[in-house]
């Protein structure tokens, strides 16, 4: 522009001015410049001062937190410190308890003793003693080497030994003071004395074989019989080799038996002997069970028959002397073809007197026979099965010559839809029961129990007055067809349940126990849901009306029951009843109180009056409940389902009114207390047919 401005011709006038308006422009830019400048350096000023600001603030709150996360440290601190102190008193006062008990229960079983062995000592008794190890082995010893195989002298033999191995159980079951090598130590007397049964009916048969022509009538019929305390046995010998002959018959042993054609014209035997104890070997439990009394029966080989021969008898002397052998039938099948031929053999009617003792279940009964190949009960090829309850009668069809017993499913009432354990008076409490088929009620009182419900004639000996021990009660209900002992493997067969934890179970058990005396317990719907180390029950404390009785009858749903949770060393009172919306079963510090026993949480749940009850509890009382709390193992067997009771209930829907339903339901027949259930399904299920409650 300058340039350009030099070559103009222009006044001198103008170009003052000129120059003029481009200094005041200059001036305008630098003062403009200045205030920017100004306005950058305020605006830095105060974003370094809000820094600044912000840094303090940040500074302030890091130290008002650290200064809140000190105090919660101390707080926490002070808190652990107060439950650790509680934990040590409450652990110190456990352990001086469970001493104290200690020392209760050795007074207890020392008294035991003593009072058993004046009572042994007054009836001057010559039997062994089965707890002295020495007293067996010479009374075994003396046994296996009298020669004596005289059937009729044999007898008393027979009596002796089947009372000594019920004197013997009775420690078995009995004993709160054995221990795992007395034990064992019972357990292999216990053998050795069924086996030394067996050796000694197997050297009478022996004998009765070999000398068959001295035993036989003039018409060559051949058959004996003995009946022994606890035990039946019988023997036929074919010496006729009638074809007439139809079957066998023991009126005094009600036994019997049919014969087809091809055993009566052949030279054999057939021995059969009852005995109340299930003493065949098994690979592994199955799924039947034997119930009573199991009747063996045998097809036996006979030794050569004797030659006369001017006056002198000739009597071959072979194996079968002093041993007997069993036959496969049909008569000619080896081993190995025994299941092939068994559908083309002749089927024998059989018919046996099922014990007085036994608790006849299914409405249709269920006879098994024992595969001594499988080493198992196997109901093929028995058929027209037929049981007259008045008579308790059972006979049917087989195919098999072999050991035969009414049996039943091994775990029928589990799993257990619900339970309860309450005390009812002075160390007494009952436990309850309930399947979907049964409702049981056990009465535990002192040291003994006895089973109040079902209170059916046929169980009638498990309810003496004075109880039984708590271990020999279950395994007499188990031997009579109430087996609610869950065995190992039982989770395989039984369905709806998992497993818990079975230490955890175990450390329960024993702590419900000692809380028993004070206690209401019962069975929730919510423990099968939670994990393996986690039990839930309800609780509630029970009011005693008096000494002899208990505060009235409890139900599940009565107001005061609230969840527990028992974890190990850490057991608390959820606060939630069993009916609330979602409850939650994870430990929350600022609602909850843990504690290390549940002896210890009931200090705070219990009144004065039931924790005294609580501690005052005989030691063979709560010893007692601890056991069959431990055998049963109800937090691992029990899950939510309708129970007998609830079946018998049941009201029918429209659908199923108007003969719509494809479901069958329960409905009452007969008596009070009987219920029949139409079961279906597969597996154990199906075999249960339909049940008599």
């Amino acid at each position: 522009v300058h340039e350009h401005v030099l070559e103009l011709e222009v006044p001198v006038d103008d170009l003052v001015l000129v120059e003029v308006g481009e200094r005041e422009q200059q001036l305008r830019a630098v003062e403009a410049g200045a205030v920017l400048a100004e306005a950058a350096r305020l605006a830095e000023e105060a974003r370094l001062k809000a820094e600044q600001e912000e840094q303090e603030r940040l500074e302030r709150e890091e130290k008002e937190r650290i200064e809140q996360e000190r105090i919660a440290q101390e707080k926490e601190a002070e808190r652990r410190q107060r439950e650790k102190e509680r934990y040590d008193a409450e652990s110190q006062e456990w352990e001086k308890f469970v001493n104290y008990r200690k020392d209760k229960l050795s007074s207890v079983i020392r008294r035991h003793e003593e009072a058993e062995e004046w009572k042994k000592y007054l009836l001057c008794s010559r039997q062994p003693d089965p707890r002295v190890v020495s007293d067996m082995n010479t009374y075994l010893q003396l046994w296996e080497e009298n020669e004596n195989v005289e059937l009729e002298s044999v007898a008393q033999e027979f009596v002796e030994a089947l009372s000594v191995l019920s004197e013997l159980e009775s420690h078995l079951y009995s004993s709160l003071s054995s221990s795992e090598e007395d034990r064992n130590s019972l357990i292999l007397f216990k053998g050795r004395i069924r086996d030394a049964i067996r050796q000694k009916l197997d050297a009478v048969t022996a004998n009765i074989l070999q000398y068959a022509d001295q035993y036989a009538s003039q018409k060559l019929e051949c058959q004996k019989f003995l009946e022994a305390a606890g035990m039946k046995f019988g023997i036929w010998v074919n010496l006729a080799k009638n074809p007439r002959i139809k079957a066998i018959e023991y009126p005094e042993l009600a036994i019997s038996f049919d014969l087809p054609k091809s055993l009566t014209t052949s030279s054999v035997a057939i021995r059969t002997f009852e005995l109340e104890y299930d003493d065949l070997p098994y690979d592994q439990p199955s799924d039947l069970m034997p119930v009573g009394n199991i009747l063996h029966m045998q097809l036996l080989a006979i030794p050569p028959p004797p030659k006369r021969v001017k006056g002198w008898t000739l009597r071959p002397v072979t194996a079968l002397a002093t041993e007997v052998q069993q036959l496969a039938y049909p008569l000619g099948s080896s081993d190995g073809s025994h299941h092939a031929s068994a559908a083309a053999s002749i089927p024998l009617r059989v018919s046996f007197i099922l014990s007085p003792l036994v608790f006849a279940r299914l409405a249709d009964p269920l006879v098994a026979w024992y595969d001594g190949e499988s080493k198992t009960w196997r109901k093929d090829n028995i058929t027209d099965v037929q049981f007259d309850g008045e008579t308790r009668q059972i006979s049917f069809l087989t195919t098999h010559i072999s050991p035969v017993a009414f049996v039943q499913p091994r775990f029928l009432d589990l799993p257990w839809r619900h339970w309860m354990l309450q005390a009812t008076g002075l160390n007494t409490c009952h436990l309850t029961l309930e399947s979907s088929y049964l409702k049981m009620d056990i009465e535990i009182k002192g040291g003994r129990a006895r089973l109040v419900e079902p209170a059916l004639p046929e169980l009638a000996f498990l309810r003496p007055e004075g109880g039984l021990a708590m271990e020999l009660l279950l395994h007499r209900m188990g031997a009579c067809g109430l087996n609610i002992v869950p065995t190992e493997g039982a989770e395989c067969v039984v369905e709806e349940v998992t497993l818990k934890d079975s230490s955890l179970e175990e450390e329960a058990c024993f702590d419900i126990a000692l809380v028993s005396a004070g206690a209401a317990l019962g069975f929730s719907a919510h423990n099968q849901q939670q994990a393996a180390h986690r039990l839930v029950f309800q609780l509630k404390e029970t009011a005693m009306a008096d000494e002899e009785g208990g505060g009235g009858s409890l139900s599940i749903k009565d107001p005061d029951w609230t969840l527990f949770v028992y974890e190990t060393k850490n057991i608390y009172n959820t606060g939630q009843r069993e009916h609330d919306e979602a409850p939650d079963f994870k430990f929350q510090p600022e609602h909850m109180q843990d504690h290390v026993t549940l002896f210890s949480a009931m200090h705070i749940r219990l009144s004065e009056d039931g924790m005294k009850r609580v501690k005052d509890a005989a030691t063979e009382f709560t010893e007692s409940v601890a056991l069959i709390l431990r055998r049963l193992r109800l937090f691992s067997f029990a899950a939510a389902g309708k129970t007998a009771s609830q079946l018998a209930q049941q009201v029918p829907t429209a659908e199923e009114a108007e003969g719509n339903s494809d479901t069958p339901t329960p409905t009452p027949t007969g008596g009070e207390g009987e219920v029949e259930v139409e079961v279906s399904g597969e597996g154990t299920a199906a075999e249960i047919g339909r049940a008599h409650v």
